[in-house]
Formats: C-alpha cells, structure tokens, sequence
C-alpha cells in the first residue's frame, strides 16, 4: 500500500512481545524475577542465583530502567514483568 509495509496488530504484539523476551531478559534476570515474585530478599538470592549480590542488584537496576520504574520497589517490578510475560 503506498510503499508502505503493513502489519496486523496481532503481528505487532508478536514482534513486541518476542522483542521483549529475548533481547532484554536472559535467564539469570528470569531466575532474578522469580525469585523475588516467590518472596526472596536480595540478599538471599545469591544461593539460587550463580551471581554475586552486587551483580544482582546490577541487574534488577537495568531491568527498572527498561520497564521505566526506576526508584520504584521490586514488587512494582515484578507486576510489570508479569503484565509484559517475561516471567
């Protein structure tokens, strides 16, 4: 149409969603976002996650600044990964 490419909207909440749980989240920040959702301090992932408390919270850092929540809590975190099916 006019040059144009055209998507259907399912296709664009594939290409979303797919953008989403591949590129940004690898299994460590997963494992990160279960945990926490399970109840789990930061502190305390260390024996389930293979990283060290400081890569952790590295993580969980990035993981805000992508959902655009930074300086919000872990559990506002969590919902927003729920809602975008990361976890």
């Amino acid at each position: 149409m006019h040059g144009e490419i055209y998507r259907s909207a399912c296709v664009l909440e594939n290409i979303k969603t797919l953008q989403q749980n591949d590129k940004n989240f690898d299994d460590y920040d997963r494992l990160i976002l279960k945990y926490l959702s399970m109840g789990y301090q930061t502190n305390d992932l260390e024996t389930k996650v293979p990283l060290s408390t400081s890569a952790i919270k590295k993580r969980k850092q990035r993981m805000k600044e992508f959902f655009e929540i930074e300086g919000c809590s872990d559990i506002v975190m969590i919902q927003m990964a729920k809602e975008r099916e990361v976890i």
